[in-house]
């Protein structure tokens, strides 16, 4: 009775594990796309500012923005779980 007891309790461990990991996975895509889609927004305001096309010296912020953005999204990507 105390092996059958115990095979229940990892069984219903099991279940509640398996339950948090597609919790946790849902969570981590939702959060996966809020986080490109901020990326993408900071992006497009960039492209679309008139004074760094003009400006060589915001040029060079430019690109250090540029490629800190790519550094989120391949934190990001990193980040995300794979199924």
């Amino acid at each position: 009775k105390a092996r059958q007891a115990a095979i229940q309790g990892f069984k219903s461990d099991l279940k509640q594990a398996e339950s948090q990991s597609k919790r946790y996975f849902a969570n981590n895509q939702k959060l996966s796309e809020i986080a490109k889609t901020l990326v993408a927004r900071v992006e497009k305001q960039e492209l679309g500012s008139s004074v760094l096309v003009k400006e060589p010296l915001i040029q060079f912020k430019k690109v250090e923005l540029e490629n800190m953005l790519q550094e989120y999204l391949d934190g990001i990507d990193s980040a995300k779980i794979v199924q």
